[in-house]
């Protein structure tokens, strides 16, 4: 796996959507859309369905 495939992810206007401080698009111009806020071992289940292994450790 090549890393650099990943550098988009890395940038602050990706991780804004994915941990939910950015809104987007609308839906029926009435209610707009962002990510939910999901907590540590939430972010590792999501990973999990992926078929990542991921352990949370606080």
């Amino acid at each position: 796996m090549n890393l650099d495939d990943y550098k988009l992810l890395k940038t602050k206007e990706i991780v804004a959507v994915l941990d939910g401080d950015e809104e987007f698009g609308d839906f029926n111009s009435r209610q707009k859309m962002s990510m939910p806020y999901l907590s540590g071992p939430a972010i590792c289940d999501v990973g999990k369905r992926f078929g990542l292994v991921l352990e949370y450790e606080v």
